[in-house]
Order: C-alpha cells, then structure tokens, then sequence
C-alpha cells in the first residue's frame, strides 16, 4: 500500500489519502486471489493509477470557488508552464514542506528557468501565440517565387521563436518586440 502511495503521489501530482487507493487495492487482491503472479498483480494496479483521471488531467480540488491554489496545485501549474512536463522531486518537496510562497515561489521559478527543460516553454509559448503552425499552409506560386523551398519556410517559422528565445534568455523589455534594431537569421532567411 505504501508504495502504491508513493507511486500515485507522483503520478497525480499531489498527497494522495489512503482511502482513495481502495479501487486499486481492491484490484491488486482480486488479480493474487486469482492466482496472478505478485508482479502483474502490481502492474494492474498501476495500470489503473495511470488511466485514472487524476493522472490524464489537472484535477484541482472541489468545484468550489476558492481564491488560492493548494502548493500541489500551484507546483502542477508552474511545471505544466514552464517545463510541459511534471513537477521535479524539488518541486513537489517545496510543495509538501508549503515552501511555494513569496521568495519559495520566486527561488523555483529562477531555478525552473535555469533548467534546459524552460526551452520548452520558449518552444511552445512561441509557437501557439503566434500561430506558426500556419506558416506555409498557402505556399506562393512556384513560378513567381521558385526559391521558395523547404528549408526558407522552415526558417520562417523557427526566426520568431529564436527570436523570442533571445528576448526571454536577455530579459529584454517587450516593445522590443515592437521596436528591435536587429533580428534572428540564418544563412537562408
């Protein structure tokens, strides 16, 4: 049980109570009960903490209004931002010891941002702000632009996100985006 715990903490996000682990339980006994191996019993209960809908989403307390996130909730979202991924043991530590406020909150932001998994905030963020997923969906006629090819629309959509790289690596201010004497280019832009 206290390994399904640990286990289900992780994968969900958040301290997970020992009644909400029945089902699972449930499920290990009845897989030993009909004579499965310790392993694969283990492995269904797994199987159903993966596929529960704590794991899949965001799951983030009673529908009640409330005006604060819990730490677990806040730790999800600030990953889920910043890393397009799931809270580090670091963070779900400072989530736990109710570290992630005010200097906590700002120590694992800088942390999170010094890591190389923050390119994926930069990669992402980018991309559906600016939409360049429609980059080249009405590609110009080939006899009035034949040096359009492959590699020029693929630069097109990578210089703004390499731009926005510098920017946000710099911390430069954002009418600059406006207003910026110099851009990113490679050797076919």
């Amino acid at each position: 049980a206290d390994h399904l715990q640990r286990f289900a903490e992780r994968a969900w996000r958040r301290p997970v109570k020992a009644e909400e682990l029945a089902e699972y339980l449930k499920s290990y006994r009845e897989e030993r009960d009909a004579g499965e191996k310790l392993a694969d019993a283990y492995r269904v209960s797994l199987q159903g903490v993966l596929t529960s809908r704590h794991f899949i989403y965001l799951v983030e307390g009673d529908p009640v209004a409330r005006e604060y996130l819990t730490d677990p909730e806040l730790a999800s979202r600030l990953s889920y931002l910043l890393w397009s991924s799931m809270p580090d043991d670091a963070l779900l530590t400072a989530a736990k010891g109710g570290t992630l406020k005010g200097d906590g909150l700002a120590k694992e932001v800088d942390r999170m941002l010094a890591d190389g998994k923050a390119s994926r905030f930069i990669d992402d963020f980018s991309r559906q702000w600016l939409q360049l997923h429609r980059v080249g969906m009405f590609p110009p006629d080939k006899k009035l632009y034949p040096a359009y090819d492959a590699w020029l629309e693929e630069s097109m959509r990578t210089e703004p996100v390499e731009f926005f790289r510098e920017m946000f690596s710099k911390n430069l201010p954002i009418d600059a985006f406006i207003d910026s004497d110099w851009t990113v280019a490679n050797a076919r832009l």
